[in-house]
């Protein structure tokens, strides 16, 4: 499956493979991929309200800004809201592709999903910039 969205001269795309048994299991991944992709959206626009509306108001992570330390929270995430994310000019484009994503179903209403997310951004200088990362449970 390949999804591709434009907003604000930045794409997603996805990059799965075949899914195979049961379509009802098939549907609920499927959910879980595209929950992923509204979460990376909302992070790459800069919507802190769709983003709060993604995820839990305790939410853990190990972010590489956090160096290695456990944080808990909407407002650690807020920061870069507020006064990085959508507002940085010099990364006019970004292309996000989440790739060989891979969900386990945990339960009826939990899941975890892990992805090679690739972040690709030229700067005003033409350089490029790349990063990526993730596992995250539902």
């Amino acid at each position: 499956m390949k999804l591709s969205h434009v907003k604000n001269s930045s794409s997603l795309q996805i990059r799965n493979s075949n899914s195979q048994g049961d379509p009802n299991i098939s549907a609920r991944k499927n959910e879980i991929i595209r929950c992923t992709e509204l979460l990376l959206e909302a992070i790459g626009s800069g919507d802190f309200e769709s983003f709060t509306r993604l995820c839990d108001s305790s939410l853990t992570s190990f972010d590489p800004e956090a160096l290695g330390n456990l944080v808990e929270g909407l407002e650690y995430h807020k920061f870069y809201f507020d006064n990085i994310l959508g507002k940085n000019e010099d990364f006019r484009t970004t292309n996000i592709n989440i790739i060989n994503p891979l969900v386990h179903l945990l339960g009826e209403d939990s899941a975890a999903i892990a992805y090679i997310r690739l972040t690709q951004c030229v700067d005003k200088t033409f350089l490029p910039k790349t990063t990526s990362k993730i596992l995250w449970y539902i």
